[in-house]
């Protein structure tokens, strides 16, 4: 173990009611210096400047044998994580044997992270829509660790094999989701644990030779009888309203989605009905000439 690694017990001058001195624990490596509370007290007359308590009384056996675990589990984590990042901190050593850095690194506290990056992006390179995909599968993450494991949140380093298993059978059962829609909640979680992993939160990658494909969708396409029942459908909300006349505009005229916003405008803009100026999906250069189209548009 490095020789500048020291571990020292110290009291405070200072005394409680009941006359006793608490114990602090000084972390030391390299210069760089932590301190914590023992949570141990000891009357001044019966410490030691060697950092022991004095006597063979039991309060002093109890006293010392406390500080003797502290400086093992201690050592403990100062192995473990040399092994792990090349190089210990005091404040590290310290945080982790208090249980902070395993507060920090749990399976939603990096959603979170994860969250409020592509928050800030919102408007610059991605849509708010991705943002509510993040968003709505934190929450399906959320649920199942409740689901499961009656808690709140759990460790990074708790998300094995077994966690992507029973995560995916509760989005089968309980979601009532398919298989497509499985696949993408599973790789948004997987997102998080290759960041976990550049980040030496965790060692092993869960998601090891685990296949992650989606399958083929073979899609029905709606019939004139159920395209006009569409059309006479009301609705109570006007955001679905208007859902409806655009989902039914792409019906008459193959405009692809990513398209819709502006091929409208340019239509609102010139009056003109939809013509061979417009780019489709299928028939480049062509759309379908319809007048419902050019009346969806007025909408």
């Amino acid at each position: 173990m490095n020789s500048t690694y020291r571990i020292l017990f110290l009291t405070r001058k200072r005394v409680n009611s009941n006359g006793l001195a608490s114990i602090s624990v000084r972390i030391s490596i390299s210069g760089d210096k932590a301190e914590f509370s023992s949570l141990q007290f000891v009357k001044p007359e019966m410490w030691s400047q060697t950092g022991r308590a004095i006597g063979r009384t039991k309060e002093a056996q109890q006293i010392n044998d406390a500080l003797d675990k502290i400086t093992i589990a201690l050592d403990k984590h100062y192995k473990a994580i040399l092994e792990k990042d090349g190089y210990v901190t005091a404040d590290k050593l310290r945080d982790t044997y208090l249980g902070k850095e395993i507060r920090e690194n749990t399976v939603l506290s990096l959603y979170d992270i994860k969250v409020e990056q592509k928050r800030s992006l919102v408007g610059k390179t991605i849509r708010d829509t991705t943002l509510s995909k993040y968003l709505a599968t934190r929450k399906r993450v959320a649920d199942f660790i409740l689901y499961k494991f009656k808690k709140e949140d759990l460790q990074i380093k708790e998300v094995d094999l077994q966690f992507i298993t029973d995560y995916e059978v509760y989005l089968k059962s309980v979601c009532d989701c398919g298989h497509n829609s499985t696949v993408k909640h599973l790789r948004y979680l997987k997102q998080i644990i290759t960041n976990a992993l550049k980040n030496r939160y965790i060692s092993h990658d869960p998601f090891d030779d685990l296949p992650l494909s989606y399958k083929p969708v073979r899609k029905q396409f709606l019939i004139e009888p159920e395209i006009k029942k569409l059309l006479s459908k009301r609705f109570d909300n006007e955001r679905l309203e208007g859902v409806r006349d655009i989902f039914a505009f792409q019906c008459f005229t193959d405009v692809a989605l990513m398209r819709i916003q502006l091929s409208i405008k340019c239509l609102r803009l010139s009056k003109k009905r939809t013509g061979n100026d417009l780019e489709t999906t299928w028939l480049p250069g062509f759309a379908p000439i319809f007048n419902i189209s050019n009346n969806l548009c007025q909408r």
